[in-house]
């Protein structure tokens, strides 16, 4: 009986050690908590008030990117109509170009022919007034019959030249290579507005976990105790 009543005591007296003991720690930590606030807190306000503002803006930038959409759309209908105006514009460009080029050799290339022809005509001529001087010469048989073959040669021959020149300038002047006129003007592609970027919401500190306070031993004294009592 009495070596129950000391172990009773004993156990007592440890649950009672512990219990104090372990409200102390609580104490204790719930003052260091108070004490020592977490420091990312004030860190996460301060970027959380950053955050708000960057928010406020990109609100702001996405009203005025939706207006400049609304206005790049405008330009890209009105770059569409240029477009086509500027192509049926590069197609009658083209088509004129190309005529005028071909119309060009086409003439430069009756021109050449016609030369041609016409100094055939000369050299037939000059070789002609030649061959004619040269048999008067060989036949002829006094001054005068050579005087007569000669000046019928030069004869000739200046009507030949003559002759030539007139044929040249009926061709008129040389044909004017011609210069390729400024294409039209391409119209430029509107710029698209760039969207805005959201700012990254700061990341919330994580609430620290409440640690759980350890049984104090009370009710398992109490009901020791009890028992005890019985016994006696």
């Amino acid at each position: 009986m009495r070596t129950t009543r000391i172990i009773t005591a004993t156990i007592l007296s440890a649950g009672l050690i512990m219990g104090s003991t372990s409200g102390a720690f609580a104490s204790d930590h719930k003052a260091d908590q108070k004490l020592k606030p977490a420091p990312s807190a004030a860190a996460y306000a301060v970027q959380l008030a950053v955050y708000n503002t960057a928010l406020a803006n990109f609100d702001t930038a996405t009203l005025t990117y939706k207006a400049q959409l609304v206005t790049y759309t405008n330009q890209m209908i009105a770059y569409n109509t240029q477009m086509m105006a500027y192509k049926a514009a590069m197609v009658a460009y083209n088509a004129a170009w190309t005529t005028t080029v071909q119309n060009y050799r086409t003439a430069l290339t009756v021109r050449d022919n016609a030369r041609r022809v016409i100094n055939v005509v000369f050299e037939n001529a000059i070789n002609k007034a030649r061959l004619d001087f040269n048999i008067a010469i060989k036949s002829a048989t006094t001054t005068d019959q050579r005087n007569a073959a000669i000046t019928a040669r030069n004869t000739a021959v200046v009507a030949a030249i003559t002759a030539r020149k007139v044929a040249l300038d009926a061709l008129g002047t040389k044909p004017v290579e011609p210069v390729k006129p400024v294409a039209p003007v391409k119209p430029a592609l509107p710029t698209k507005p760039a969207l805005p970027t959201k700012p990254v919401a700061p990341v919330k500190p994580v609430l620290p976990v409440k640690p759980v306070a350890p049984k104090t031993g009370k009710t398992v004294s109490t009901e020791n105790t009890n028992n005890n009592n019985g016994n006696n």
